[in-house]
C-alpha cells in the first residue's frame, strides 16, 4: 500500500463529508413532499458526494502518482466538474428556497455559473494535460469559483430577506439563515486562503465551518421548508451527526493536517488511519442498519401502538386496551392511559346505571 497509496488527515475528512452527503441524499430521494428546491438539493448533494470521492482518491495517491493518469482523471472527471455543478445546484437552490422570489435573475445566473463552469473546466484541462498538473491552479480556480458562488448568494439571501420581511416573515428569518452561512463558507475559504490549506490553523478552521455549515443548511431546511420528518428520522439523523462530529474532532487532534508531500510522517500514521477509517464505517454502518430497528422496537411500534388506541377511544370505543411493551417512559404512559380509560368507561357506566336509576324512580 505504501508504494501507491498514502492516507491523510483529507482522507478522512473528506469520508466523513461524503458519509454526510450520502445520508442527506438517500432522505432527500426517499422523501414523498415534493418542493420546488428539492431537486436542486439532490442534485448538490449527489455531486458532493463526487466531489468528496475524488479528494478522498486525490489525497490518498501516493506523491510518486501525483500528475500520473488516476490523478489526472480524477481531477478531469470528478473533482472540477463535480465542483462546479455543486456550486450551480447551490445558488439553484437558494433562489428557489421557499419562494421564487426573483425568476428571471435566477436564470441569467444559471447560464453565467455554466459559463464560468465551462472556463474553469477548459482551464484544468490545460493544466493537467499540458501543464504537468500544478496544484496552484486547481486550488486557484476552485477557490475563485465557489468564492464568488458563495458571494452571489450570501447577496442573494440578504435581497430575498428584505423583499419578503413584511410578506413572509418565516421566509425571511429562513433566508437570513442561509445568507449567514454562506458568510461562513466565505469565511472558511478567505481563512484557508490566510493560513493555508495545509496549514493546521487554516485547515481546522476551515473544515470546522464547512462540517458546522453543512449541518446548519440541512437543519434551515428540514425547519423552515416544513418538511415532515419522523421522530425516528430525527433521532437517527441527530445520533450520526454527534457521532461523526466526534470523529471529526478525534481526526484533527490526532492527525494535524500535513501537505501530502511530507510521506515521511504520513507513512508512520497509516495503521491509525486503516483502524479509523474502520471504525467509522462500522459506526455509520450501525447507525443505519441496526439503531433504526432498535428505535422502531422501543420507541416507534410502541408510540404508534398507543397512538392507535388514542385514536379508537377518541372514536368511542372505551374497551379499548393498549399492549404494554417495555417498562420505560412509554410503558408507563401506555399504563396510566388504560388506566385513565378505565376510569373513564367505569364513570360513563355508573353515569349511565344512575341515568337508568332516575328513569325507573
Amino acid at each position: 500500500m505504501g508504494n501507491t497509496i498514502v492516507l491523510h488527515t483529507h482522507t478522512i475528512m473528506a469520508l466523513l463529508l461524503a458519509l454526510l452527503a450520502a445520508s442527506m441524499f438517500v432522505y432527500l430521494y426517499r422523501l414523498k413532499e415534493d418542493t420546488p428546491e428539492k431537486k436542486w438539493f439532490i442534485v448538490l448533494y449527489f455531486f458532493e458526494i463526487c466531489w468528496q470521492l475524488s479528494d478522498m482518491i486525490r489525497y490518498s495517491l501516493s506523491p510518486a502518482l501525483f500528475g500520473g493518469i488516476i490523478y489526472k482523471t480524477t481531477v478531469l472527471a470528478l473533482t472540477v466538474p463535480a465542483l462546479c455543478i455543486l456550486f450551480i445546484a447551490y445558488v439553484q437552490f437558494l433562489f428557489l428556497f421557499l419562494d421564487d422570489t426573483f425568476p428571471r435573475a435566477r436564470k441569467i445566473v444559471l447560464y453565467a455559473m455554466i459559463f464560468g463552469a465551462l472556463i474553469v473546466c477548459s482551464i484544468n484541462v490545460w493544466n493537467e494535460l499540458y501543464n504537468n498538473s500544478t496544484l496552484i491552479v486547481l486550488h486557484s480556480t476552485a477557490f475563485f469559483y465557489g468564492l464568488l458562488s458563495n458571494l452571489t448568494g450570501l447577496i442573494l439571501c440578504l435581497r430575498k430577506a428584505a423583499v419578503l420581511k413584511k410578506i413572509k416573515p418565516e421566509a425571511s428569518k429562513g433566508n437570513l439563515y442561509m445568507g449567514l452561512l454562506n458568510l461562513s463558507d466565505i469565511t472558511a475559504a478567505l481563512c484557508a486562503l490566510i493560513f493555508g490549506f495545509f496549514n493546521p490553523i487554516g485547515y481546522w478552521s476551515f473544515f470546522v465551518l464547512v462540517w458546522t455549515g453543512n449541518l446548519i443548511s440541512i437543519v434551515v431546511f428540514i425547519n423552515y421548508a416544513a418538511v415532515p420528518t419522523s421522530f425516528q428520522t430525527k433521532m437517527i439523523g441527530f445520533t450520526f451527526v454527534i457521532v461523526m462530529s466526534v470523529f471529526v474532532l478525534e481526526t484533527l487532534l490526532f492527525f494535524p493536517p500535513l501537505p501530502p508531500t511530507e510521506t515521511v510522517i504520513s507513512l508512520t500514521q497509516q495503521s491509525g488511519f486503516i483502524k479509523l477509517i474502520a471504525i467509522i464505517l462500522l459506526s455509520f454502518a450501525a447507525i443505519v442498519s441496526l439503531l433504526p430497528y432498535v428505535l422502531q422496537k422501543t420507541l416507534t411500534q410502541p408510540l404508534h401502538r398507543l397512538l392507535a388506541g388514542v385514536q379508537q377511544v377518541n372514536g368511542g370505543d372505551l374497551t379499548t386496551r393498549v399492549q404494554v411493551g417495555q417498562p420505560d417512559e412509554i410503558g408507563d404512559l401506555t399504563q396510566n392511559f388504560n388506566r385513565m380509560t378505565e376510569t373513564i368507561k367505569k364513570a360513563q357506566d355508573d353515569l349511565k346505571q344512575h341515568a337508568e336509576n332516575l328513569e325507573i324512580e
